[in-house]
């Protein structure tokens, strides 16, 4: 048999090749598949499909990021009475920012720094529209400083200007002591509290209408009663034992100028 010329059987590569296709998965084959076949596997997998929806969701992102459209340009002002609301709106500093990266904390700390804003709230709403909801304080007292008129809430806050053209009913008090005052600035609440108790008390329980309520930071809370009387009530402490000296010598006709109310002994004069 050594003089016949064959081929050999490679016995060892043959097994390899065997073991190489055992070892495939069942779905696979070993012959590489052709331009349309591959063509084919993608469009069924959808990997053809990906890349335009990628640079189209890529295209949507940078218009949504920085079209003027959705710029903060709609701003409503909503609660707001004493506070016009182009000064909120100014406050704000909204006008204008992408209402994807606006800060609406940022927002409400600017329009808190207000005097007359007690809360504030914000909704953003597509594309365009930022609304801003305040709660104002509201002025209880007017405080008279040298010419000028300022709005002050319950608890001495300093809300600003008084700029109504009209004077309602709110108790007015002249401060005299010469101090100046800015928006935010804090008032001395039991001056407050005193000045607005007499201003119910003295004409209901002594028929008393007081002309002027004035504070001086020696005196405390001084009414003029007219006719030159002038009565000093200091502190808002035993307001009970003042208004009942005062009733007393209201009934007895006493005619006085001056009445100081603060030592635990009461006096009064006549500079007539």
């Amino acid at each position: 048999m050594d003089d016949f010329d064959y081929n050999r059987p490679n016995t060892r590569a043959r097994i390899a090749a065997r073991r190489r296709r055992v070892n495939l998965p069942q779905d696979e084959s070993g012959v590489l598949p052709g331009p349309r076949r591959t063509v084919v596997g993608w469009l069924a997998s959808g990997r053809i499909l990906s890349l335009p929806l990628l640079v189209i969701a890529i295209g949507v992102l940078l218009y949504v990021s920085i079209s003027p459209r959705f710029s903060i340009r709609d701003i409503q002002v909503k609660g707001s009475s004493l506070l016009h609301a182009d000064d909120v709106i100014r406050l704000s500093g909204a006008r204008g920012h992408s209402i994807w990266l606006i800060n609406t904390k940022q927002i409400m700390a600017n329009i808190s720094e207000s005097a007359y804003v007690e809360q504030v709230s914000t909704t953003l709403n597509l594309p365009d529209r930022l609304t801003i909801v305040i709660q104002e304080r509201k002025p209880e007292v007017r405080w008279k400083s040298g010419n000028q008129l300022l709005l002050v809430d319950a608890n001495g806050r300093v809300l600003g200007p008084d700029t109504s053209t009209i004077l309602t009913d709110t108790l007015v008090i002249d401060d005299r002591s010469g101090q100046v005052l800015n928006p935010n600035d804090q008032i001395d609440p039991n001056a407050l509290e005193l000045g607005r108790t007499l201003s119910l008390r003295l004409p209901t329980e002594l028929r008393l209408t007081p002309v002027n309520i004035a504070w001086g930071s020696d005196t405390g809370i001084v009414v003029d009663l007219g006719g030159k009387r002038t009565v000093v009530f200091g502190q808002p402490d035993h307001l009970d034992r003042k208004l009942a000296v005062l009733a007393k010598l209201n009934t007895d006709s006493v005619v006085f100028t001056y009445l100081d109310l603060r030592p635990e002994t009461p006096y009064y004069r006549n500079d007539k």
